[in-house]
């Protein structure tokens, strides 16, 4: 990584002087005021068709960014009042696609995977057991106590059915 900065007037470009094989991440634009009217807007000029990025003010007078650009088909520019200061850095650019390399896991990222698969399935089987057994358990408690058998008519077991056992011997 190579730091690049520029100082850019309002209505001027940024002068990017890549290596080949460079790609410019820009980090940072900072309004460098004199006037506090100053308003600056940040522009990336790519195939003739303008973006704006950022527009700086006070109070507003700094902005972050994460910006790749590449300065062979892209400029930056300033338009408004006041001077904008751009920071960044340049920064190899691969020439295989990183999005098939982001998007192939390595190797230790398989494994990982499996075994985190593996263990997750593990614990999916304890959880459902015991989810199971949680919803048997509040099944019962909503269906209320059970219902007790009916015991055997005695006298003692209910005073009316004495009376009426007794008449029916009579």
């Amino acid at each position: 990584m190579t730091f690049w900065g520029a100082q850019v007037k309002a209505g001027g470009f940024a002068k990017v002087d890549a290596v080949p094989g460079t790609i410019l991440h820009l980090s940072e634009a900072c309004l460098d005021t004199t006037d506090a009217k100053d308003v600056a807007k940040i522009i990336i000029e790519s195939n003739k068709v303008e973006y704006a990025i950022a527009v700086l003010r006070e109070g507003h007078d700094r902005c972050s960014m994460d910006l790749f650009i590449d300065p062979t088909t892209a400029k930056v520019k300033v338009t408004g009042k006041g001077t904008v200061h751009l920071t960044g850095y340049f920064e190899v650019e691969d020439e295989d696609s990183e999005e098939d390399d982001d998007m192939k896991p390595t190797k230790l990222e398989k494994k990982a995977a499996m075994a985190a698969a593996k263990a997750g399935e593990d614990d999916d089987d304890e959880e459902d057991e015991e989810e199971e057994s949680e919803e048997d358990e509040e099944e019962e408690e909503e269906k209320g106590p059970a219902p007790k058998a009916a015991k055997a008519a005695s006298p003692k077991a209910s005073p009316k059915a004495a009376p009426a056992k007794a008449a029916a011997a009579a």
